[in-house]
């Protein structure tokens, strides 16, 4: 059920931005944005991914931010931008 997933991402979200807590803020953007890219709303996805990008990247945290490029790859197949999923 998406819409409860997304209310439980938002709740995480509300807390994390209270609270400072980057790592949870990025699993929550990260998981906001594969609601979004499993409705095909593929732009609010990447800007999503791209969120999490940034605090995946400032948490040095490697193997999360494989899977953001991973999600990153699968947003641009659906849209057909084949050039920017390499």
């Amino acid at each position: 059920n998406y819409s409860t997933a997304a209310s439980y991402f938002d709740q995480a979200l509300s807390r994390a931005i209270k609270e400072n807590d980057a790592r949870t803020l990025a699993y929550a953007y990260t998981g906001l944005g594969l609601i979004k890219h499993k409705k095909e709303q593929y732009y609010e996805a990447l800007a999503y991914f791209t969120r999490a990008e940034v605090l995946w990247k400032d948490q040095n945290d490697i193997r999360s931010l494989i899977q953001t490029y991973q999600d990153f790859h699968d947003s641009f197949l659906a849209l057909k931008q084949y050039s920017k999923a390499d």
